[in-house]
């Protein structure tokens, strides 16, 4: 009985800080007190992006603003902008469209920059230029996974967003996933009676990572689960239109 009870103690907790972790970042674009990604379809916005987004469905958009979306008036578009190299990036990010509501838009900066990489190599006799951009807002993350391969090769990015779970959500996700893996044998008895022991002997296991290093690693792992994010579009641009050295 106490394993069970400290597991649902750890369970609460876990699903209690996915709720909490948000709110070390807040929104900069359209800010209101309402659970949507902005503050709606407003008399004096206007659209100023100019890459498509493709893929961008009325559904995708609505799971990612938040709002009921009717009647696209034309693609979804996007603006972009990176400042540094390496890992030393920021980048800016901006998604509009417009529909029977009017124009909507959300707006990232730099103060919502989580992670960011920007590199070049040389792979197979071709140059490749990757970026990986990770946002954090109040609702969730959203990532910027591009790749262009050859000199003055257009980039082609995948926009990816998740949506934090409410307290309820995280718990229940919580739950299912450890009864899934005390049945297929993931866990070991031990641990599924609330004990965390490891199934392995901890010289065997990875070397422990820093806060930093464990938040990027869970950040990364849940955008490249589907069934945790989704897909927003995708983008395509010239490097040097966006990039300020």
């Amino acid at each position: 009985m106490k394993g069970n009870n400290y597991y649902l103690l750890a369970t609460l907790f876990l699903a209690a800080c996915a709720q909490q972790l948000p709110a070390q970042r807040q929104k900069t674009v359209n800010a209101t007190e309402d659970s949507s990604r902005s503050s709606g379809a407003q008399s004096n916005q206007i659209r100023i992006c100019d890459y498509t987004l493709a893929g961008a469905t009325s559904g995708r958009l609505a799971s990612f603003f938040g709002v009921v979306v009717r009647n696209l008036e034309g693609p979804a578009t996007a603006c972009l902008g990176i400042t540094g190299s390496g890992t030393n990036i920021s980048t800016s990010f901006r998604v509009e469209y417009e529909d029977d509501f009017g124009v909507r838009a959300f707006e990232a900066d730099e103060d919502n920059n989580f992670y960011g990489k920007l590199e070049q190599k040389e792979e197979n006799g071709q140059e490749v230029v990757r970026l990986e951009q990770i946002f954090i807002d109040d609702y969730g993350l959203i990532e910027i996974r591009g790749e262009a391969i050859g000199t003055n090769a257009l980039m082609t990015a995948s926009i990816r967003f998740h949506n934090f779970p409410t307290y309820e959500e995280a718990l229940q996700q919580a739950v299912e996933e450890a009864r899934s893996k005390c049945r297929d044998g993931t866990w070991t008895v031990a641990q599924c009676l609330g004990y965390n022991w490891p199934s392995q002997f901890w010289w065997n296991q990875p070397a422990p990572q820093t806060p930093t290093q464990q938040m990027l690693s869970l950040a990364r792992e849940i955008l490249a689960d589907n069934n945790k994010s989704r897909s927003l579009g995708s983008i395509q641009f010239d490097l040097s239109d966006v990039l300020d050295q």
